[in-house]
């Protein structure tokens, strides 16, 4: 359902690829496994494996509303020493398929996915990072009775989302932005993800590499299929409340927020982390929503508290 023409074309059970942009030199593995929601469908959900597959130890790492799991590229390559690393690419985004009911671009759903994906990989336990949306479904999973998530990183998402904050992301999403060139779409990655911090010139190149699709016409869209943006847009955009799912999370979770965030504010944090043993935070200068994860001081610091006991 909903196939289209990707700018990469899978080989065979995926293929190996080196890879340097700045500081980060990994082998990764694209892969996909097909999961659905109702009987009878099923969509091609793709997702980037790092380190050994048949490590025992796994961290999944969950990108947000627009985005895709190349973000994590600079992470996952750090942490692959350690961990079976997998980024998926959640459906109508990278190198998954879109869906054909605009309404099943849905948290609950790509709960769905990410279990069905866990499924696959045969894992009992899990270490998670989300951003934004990612930070979300994490939360999700990680409130259910016998959750597979044993830690936890929340990357600029909690317990309370303002509309406001809801209504800036949409503002900036809602125009389906087009380029022309790419060096038009590096020019709008550079100003509308200001709020993912400092950056060098190649990280940039990097979110404009795996962050736009070449259209049939000629230019590029932002790969993220319309309809979801569309259906954000659209929907009725108010306050969220997730205190009742934050609430029942019950292993070490790291909160991380970038100082100038107004979808995440330091109040949400502080209530978050009230009377919690096992919560830990930290605040990211010079950055918004949500922290990139590509600076070597978040890598550093989701390094450490992950190793830690």
């Amino acid at each position: 359902m909903g196939r289209y023409s990707a700018p990469f074309q899978f080989l065979n059970n995926g293929f190996w690829y080196a890879q340097s942009r700045g500081d980060t030199l990994a082998r990764m593995n694209i892969q996909s496994i097909e999961s659905s929601y109702r009987a009878g469908e099923s969509h091609r959900l793709a997702y980037t494996q790092w380190g050994a597959p048949d490590n025992p130890e796994l961290l999944f790492c969950a990108h947000g509303l627009s985005r895709n799991g190349r973000d994590f590229d600079y992470l996952a390559a750090a942490m692959a020493e350690r961990y079976h690393v997998v980024c998926p690419d959640y459906p109508g985004r990278g190198l998954s398929e879109k869906l054909s009911r605009p309404e099943d671009y849905d948290n609950g759903n790509y709960l769905i996915d990410s279990l069905n994906l866990l499924r696959t990989l045969g894992s009992k336990t899990v270490d998670w990072v989300g951003t934004s949306m990612g930070g979300i479904i994490g939360m999700l999973l990680a409130s259910q009775e016998h959750s597979p998530i044993r830690r936890l990183v929340l990357n600029d998402v909690g317990s309370f989302v303002p509309r406001s904050a809801l209504l800036e992301i949409a503002a900036y999403l809602g125009y389906e932005p087009r380029f022309a060139t790419r060096e038009e779409a590096c020019q709008y990655f550079r100003k509308t993800y200001i709020g993912f911090g400092p950056m060098s010139d190649a990280q940039i190149d990097h979110l404009t590499e795996f962050g736009i699709w070449p259209l049939d016409t000629g230019g590029y869209q932002l790969s993220c299929d319309n309809a979801i943006i569309q259906q954000f847009i659209q929907g009725k955009i108010e306050d969220v409340d997730l205190s009742p799912w934050w609430n029942a999370v019950k292993v070490p979770v790291l909160l991380i927020r970038g100082e100038q965030s107004k979808l995440f504010s330091a109040e949400t944090m502080a209530d978050m982390a009230e009377n919690r043993e096992a919560v830990a935070t930290v605040e990211f200068p010079d950055c918004g929503h949500a922290p990139s994860l590509m600076h070597p001081e978040h890598i550093r610091v989701i390094k450490e508290w992950l190793a830690a006991p």
